[in-house]
């Protein structure tokens, strides 16, 4: 990046190490529907490049760029100096908050899944039924405003009137998880708030089809409006912290319960659902921090039958399949989560002998922030 590039956004773009490519293949069946056969492989290791963004007009034409080369994905952090390192060494890094730092940015993806829209039609008329979305279903300060969208790799394959796309926009500040997660808690407009996270993957390409072409006439364009970007409004994050308290949640999106049955009763989508994967990921950390270490080997495929049990008798959208909410519960990705919320207590028990017994009250409050801010990101 040029000296002139120093005070401009960056969009930070990671090139699969093995060239695997990074969105969904779709295959018609003889009955006229659609199975997806493979899906993104969730590597870690990636080539990293930044390029420097302005405007709405230079983000949708980097991300056409990124979607063009399927083994290229995007996400919101920048990368540290334990990257350079790493990739001057090794030609690759992973994609971890070790080598990527949280970064505040002026673009934003959202994404939207599962809302139905009666009367329209996705696969025929996408951005007429973008439009009725943002009409519809978000704030003042969206409205009016050109929106970058794209149709996620699922939409179009069930129910036409089933919308599930991404909102890229540009801001009017900088922000960051904290303000992010805060303004769709007070606003209540439908997101996914994974991709406000600093190392979350963005796919960017576009599905590949075999069988039958693509039944959506179009995947992307860029609504009209009169401004090119999105006044943020003012975010009380104490405010919105309580809003996500009084559902259930705290404000890292975990969800909260007395032990793990109780988190697991709130599966699902729908009144009162906090979803699959957040549920998932709460009631794993819940039962590190409170079963013995000696008992994890013991006691881990009993959990893993808790949380199996209650994914597949939780209610489902219209849209999200059984095969979709079997993806969560395959060994391999129980697995992996219960490893993660191992590490995340011991290192937290590590953390606590360490604690002097005697501290300020305000050191106290710093190290209970700092805890739960470090505790957001890694879930």
């Amino acid at each position: 990046m040029s000296a002139t590039d120093k005070t401009a956004e960056k969009l930070t773009i990671l090139t699969e190490r093995y060239g695997r490519r990074q969105a969904k293949r779709h295959v018609r069946t003889p009955s006229r529907g659609w199975v997806t056969e493979s899906y993104p492989t969730n590597p870690f290791h990636f080539s990293v490049e930044t390029v420097p963004v302005r405007s709405l007009d230079d983000l949708h034409k980097a991300l056409r760029g990124v979607a063009a080369s399927p083994e290229k994905i995007v996400i919101r952090g920048e990368m540290n100096d334990n990257a350079r390192a790493a990739l001057a060494e090794k030609g690759f890094t992973r994609r971890n908050k070790d080598s990527f730092d949280a970064t505040p940015r002026r673009w934003i993806c959202i994404d939207v899944d599962n809302v139905i829209l009666p009367g329209y039609d996705i696969t025929r008329e996408p951005e007429a039924a973008v439009v009725q979305l943002v009409s519809t279903h978000f704030p003042p300060e969206f409205q009016n405003t050109r929106i970058i969208w794209q149709l996620s790799s699922s939409a179009g394959l069930k129910d036409p009137e089933l919308i599930k796309c991404h909102l890229w926009c540009w801001l009017s500040r900088p922000l960051g998880f904290q303000e992010l997660k805060a303004w769709r808690v007070l606003k209540n407009f439908p997101a996914d708030e994974a991709l406000f996270r600093d190392v979350q993957i963005h796919y960017v390409a576009d599905p590949a089809f075999h069988g039958a072409p693509d039944p959506c006439a179009r995947r992307w364009g860029i609504l009209d409006g009169e401004h090119d970007e999105i006044k943020v409004p003012h975010i009380d994050v104490e405010q919105a912290n309580g809003i996500a308290r009084g559902r259930g949640e705290s404000f890292s999106g975990m969800v909260t319960g007395q032990d793990v049955a109780d988190i697991l009763t709130k599966m699902g989508d729908g009144d009162g659902g906090k979803g699959f994967h957040a549920v998932i990921i709460s009631a794993q950390m819940r039962w590190a921090r409170t079963t013995h270490p000696a008992r994890y080997a013991k006691e881990r495929e009993t959990l893993k039958a808790q949380i199996r049990e209650a994914a597949r008798n939780a209610y489902r959208a219209p849209g999200r399949s059984i095969a979709d909410v079997e993806a969560y519960l395959t060994d391999s990705a129980l697995d992996k989560g219960i490893d993660g919320a191992i590490k995340r207590a011991a290192v937290r028990m590590e953390q606590a002998r360490e604690f002097p017994i005697m501290v300020s009250l305000e050191q106290a409050q710093q190290s209970c922030a700092s805890f739960f801010e470090d505790f957001g990101r890694f879930v």
